[in-house]
């Protein structure tokens, strides 16, 4: 017995949803409206390492991308690797 083709229109995967609003004009990365959303995306995709961080062209935008190995691993901290995105993350947060 073979493998059967299904013969209606595919399944839709989980890396099929548009939850994400618009693409960065600065990153050319999708970006999501809060930070719920980006983190979905991430989890989604299974990527080991990858996390979701602030946009630093949109206000209140949000994106995710995988961790390098030296954040990963414990050598450096997500700050260090990129302060600009932590200071602006920063400078919002506060009251």
């Amino acid at each position: 017995m073979g493998y059967r083709r299904r013969s209606g229109p595919r399944e839709r995967r989980a890396t099929d949803r548009q939850d994400w609003a618009t693409v960065c004009p600065t990153h050319g990365k999708r970006s999501y409206g809060n930070r719920a959303d980006a983190r979905r995306a991430a989890r989604i995709v299974g990527t080991k390492g990858a996390r979701e961080y602030p946009c630093t062209a949109i206000e209140g935008g949000w994106h995710w991308g995988i961790l390098p190995p030296a954040v990963r691993w414990g050598r450096k901290t997500a700050a260090e690797v990129y302060p600009e995105v932590h200071r602006r993350h920063d400078e919002g947060t506060a009251a």
